[in-house]
């Protein structure tokens, strides 16, 4: 029975190392640029507010200069169906990680869309829970409330030390649970 309980009790103890490793946080600035790091990708993205208000060809010079890589759509598609998930949590959450804009209901931002056609921009967005959108279209001119998708390239995979506790936990109780039983 006790072998049982502490089976049990480590496999909880990892899962919950997992799911203490896993979705949007807040993330130190870099080059004075506020950012949130997608911990299932280890991705640091730009906080969409921090580029508000300036030109498409403004905010590149900026992310770039900064090491960051705009993203295209499958990069801004896997973060929304990974950590920013409109399905498994709200709207309210990941904008609060994210940004999004003081003028109106709205997290969105540019993308690069220029695959075909070197004039297109792409705004990939979402105004509620009913999910994520994607708009191309060649206008990249300034709007207050426009951000740029973009993330670090050479991001740190370093474990954060709760996670790491928490795996040595687990790790310890599987030990534990495999001990054969002295003789008394």
């Amino acid at each position: 029975m006790k072998k049982l309980i502490s089976s049990i009790f480590a496999s909880l103890i990892l899962a919950a190392s997992v799911q203490a490793h896993a979705g949007l946080v807040a993330h130190e600035a870099v080059s004075g640029l506020a950012t949130f790091k997608d911990t299932s990708t280890n991705l640091v993205w730009l906080q969409l507010p921090v580029l508000f208000g300036k030109s498409y060809a403004d905010q590149l010079a900026i992310a770039n200069a900064a090491g960051f890589q705009v993203a295209d759509l499958t990069a801004v598609q896997t973060l929304a169906n990974g950590s920013a998930n409109l399905n498994t949590q709200s709207w309210g959450e990941i904008a609060a990680v994210m940004g999004r804009s003081g003028e109106r209901e709205l997290i969105w931002g540019n993308y690069d869309a220029s695959g075909q056609d070197p004039s297109t921009v792409g705004w990939f967005y979402a105004y509620n829970n009913n999910g994520w959108y994607h708009y191309e279209q060649t206008d990249a001119g300034a709007f207050s409330d426009l951000g740029l998708w973009a993330y670090q390239v050479d991001a740190a995979d370093v474990p954060e030390p709760a996670s790491a506790a928490l795996i040595g936990l687990g790790l310890l109780g599987f030990a534990m649970s495999r001990r054969k039983p002295t003789a008394k």
